[in-house]
């Protein structure tokens, strides 16, 4: 911001213990004061967050320049508003706590996220593997110790639509753990997923939800109902060849939508597993 003759650039941020605004971060006030000053943050640190809710609207987005986010370490939901989407900097999540009088920051490394929403992460090209492994098995941890109740915004058991679209340090073998029911659409498109395996609790593939991941080459789903639109399409222009090769299935109810194993040109194999009944193609 500008004061008098002097421009001034605001690179590292601490946020305090929220406000009255359900699960706002900000007032409302604060909005667009913010959104002046985030393109050039470098480092944003909400461990003094004291509620179980993250909420921010869309004006935490596109802190393009953030390469350190520092998180509560306590129980805490990231609701359904794109939270940190088009942070394509973001390569850190710390976790930490402060102390009584909010003035020492220790940083303890105990993820606690409760609850992963819509767009959370979009966009985060160099948020590292292991810190959206460790945010799904948190989450999935919270499910089955807690049997949590949805909320406006929050839908604990369900992967949030895009919430890690274009994430594309997310690669290698990949296990979707119990707890977790549904993957929203497009929740991890264009990732560099190379085996994927769903447990007997995942319901729900939504539309597009794993488009894209041309170095896939074996999908597991134990008890699957619904394949989404285009959930593994593989549709590429050349560059970028799919290795899908093997799909393995099970479930007595089955839907899988319009699209949903498209130009998977190099599939050898599909199986239905014992007692798997296919009911809409």
């Amino acid at each position: 911001y500008t004061k008098y003759t002097h421009t001034y650039k605001i690179v590292g941020m601490a946020i305090g213990r929220g406000t009255d605004n359900g699960g706002d971060i900000l007032d409302y006030s604060d909005h667009a004061a913010f959104s002046r000053m985030k393109y050039d943050l470098i480092e944003l640190d909400l461990a003094a967050w004291s509620k179980e809710t993250f909420t921010g609207s869309y004006y935490m987005s596109n802190m393009s320049n953030l390469e350190t986010l520092i998180l509560p370490d306590h129980n805490f939901a990231i609701g359904d508003e794109y939270m940190f989407a088009g942070a394509n900097k973001l390569r850190e999540i710390q976790y930490g706590c402060y102390d009584a009088d909010y003035k020492t920051l220790t940083k303890t490394g105990n993820c606690n996220v409760t609850c992963i929403g819509k767009g959370a992460f979009e966009n985060c090209y160099n948020l590292p593997d292991a810190s959206i492994r460790e945010m799904i098995s948190s989450v999935a941890t919270y499910i089955t110790n807690n049997k949590p109740t949805d909320g406006p915004g929050l839908k604990y058991n369900k992967i949030g639509d895009n919430a890690f679209y274009h994430c594309y340090q997310l690669a290698g073998e990949f296990t979707i753990p119990d707890g977790i029911q549904y993957i929203g659409m497009q929740a991890f498109e264009n990732c560099n997923i190379t085996k994927l395996t769903c447990t007997s609790e995942l319901k729900e593939i939504g539309d597009r939800a794993f488009k894209q991941n041309y170095k896939l080459q074996t999908v597991n789903l134990s008890n699957i109902n619904k394949i989404g639109i285009e959930a593994f399409d593989m549709k590429h222009d050349g560059n970028n060849k799919p290795v899908l090769s093997k799909v393995s299935l099970g479930g007595n109810d089955i839907r899988i939508y319009s699209k949903a194993f498209r130009k998977c040109c190099y599939m050898t194999e599909f199986e239905l597993k014992a007692d798997a009944k296919i009911k809409q193609l």
